[in-house]
């Protein structure tokens, strides 16, 4: 159980980095591995790879590969009440949908994500889910609401910034996807 959240965490960590290679190559070892495990860490494993899976494959610009994945991150936590990885999934799913023109049915995922992230609390799945619904609303023109996940998903951020250590809030600030979401709420 160690390695494998540890291989997970890496695969995790490579997603983040842009590192698309590293993470597909211990996520098929992970995967392959996981099949042959018992009880809980069966399930909890494949739910976290699921998830990690369905945002390589949009990573990489696999639309249609994503929202499979995405839709199986959700079928596999459902049943086993795996919160935190369904509304991964579901943000990777309304992501994906807006990617290909599904914009009424992105919007009702990403709507989703962000109400069950909210009553999860966890502060990446809360600004991750509204930035993701900001950019759905840019894309169908509703710009107010747009702006006004895009104000949700900084204050998220900005609380996180807020209880960091100096050193450690301006790294996580200095962060691509960070920045994004703070710098202009871009349309992007």
């Amino acid at each position: 159980m160690p390695r494998a959240n540890a291989r997970t965490d890496l695969i995790y960590a490579a997603i983040l980095a842009g590192d698309i290679a590293t993470a597909e190559k211990f996520w098929q070892i992970q995967w392959d591995e996981s099949s042959n495990t018992k009880a809980w860490t069966k399930w909890l494993i494949s739910c976290r790879l699921a998830a990690a899976r369905a945002d390589m494959e949009l990573s990489m610009g696999r639309v249609e590969e994503a929202v499979d994945w995405a839709r199986k991150t959700i079928e596999l936590c459902v049943p086993v009440r795996r919160l935190k990885y369904e509304i991964a999934g579901r943000t990777v799913l309304g992501r994906a949908l807006l990617e290909s023109g599904n914009k009424a049915d992105a919007l009702a995922e990403l709507k989703l994500a962000v109400a069950q992230a909210d009553r999860l609390g966890a502060p990446p799945l809360r600004w991750q889910a509204q930035a993701a619904l900001a950019r759905s609303y840019y894309a169908t023109g509703d710009d107010n609401s747009a702006e006004r996940a895009f104000a949700a998903a900084s204050t998220v951020i900005q609380d996180v910034a807020a209880h960091l250590s100096a050193e450690r809030s301006a790294r996580f600030l200095a962060a691509e996807p960070i920045r994004a979401v703070l710098g202009g709420h871009s349309r992007g």
